[in-house]
């Protein structure tokens, strides 16, 4: 069974970019969306979800992002998952309190399909024994090499 991709984001508008950025990739991938902190809590520690890449909107409602964050990092399987964080805020302030917090990637909205791809693909991951990371890197890197050739004529 294929993991799904868990996006965790408020904002209707980001949460549309992310996923047309996903699909534009053609991953391929299930795509789970928490509107908030409270749901994405529910589907992470409730229902046991144990997605291959967790997308987090660091200012969405209930659970704040980076309190959220800190729980997945010190949940297993959970800690190994990676997490990108979604955010407006690009200050190298809130990138380095990202980071210490656990985040594995950094994009700053609105997402594109490019930068997006490029985010994901320099991911790097704690422990990876079921290879599913490796091999969206590998889906996406490929999907990227393909979008950056001119079309011919």
């Amino acid at each position: 069974m294929t993991s799904p991709i868990l996006l965790i984001e408020d904002s209707d508008e980001d949460a549309d970019q992310a996923i047309r950025a996903l699909v534009k990739l053609a991953t391929g991938r299930p795509v789970i969306r928490a509107r908030d902190g409270d749901e994405a809590a529910g589907i992470l520690f409730m229902q046991r979800v144990t997605p291959v890449l967790i997308l987090l909107g660091l200012g969405v409602p209930e659970i704040d992002g980076c309190i959220l964050l800190n729980m997945i990092r010190a949940e297993r399987p959970l800690d190994d998952v990676p997490v990108c964080v979604l955010t407006m805020d690009d200050s190298e302030h809130t990138k380095a309190m990202c980071i210490k917090a656990g985040a594995d990637g950094y994009v700053t909205k609105p997402v594109t399909g490019v930068g997006f791809a490029h985010a994901v693909a320099k991911l790097h991951k704690r422990h990876d024994a079921s290879g599913e990371m490796r091999a969206l890197q590998d889906e996406i890197r490929g999907r990227m090499r393909t979008m950056r050739r001119p079309k011919k004529r």
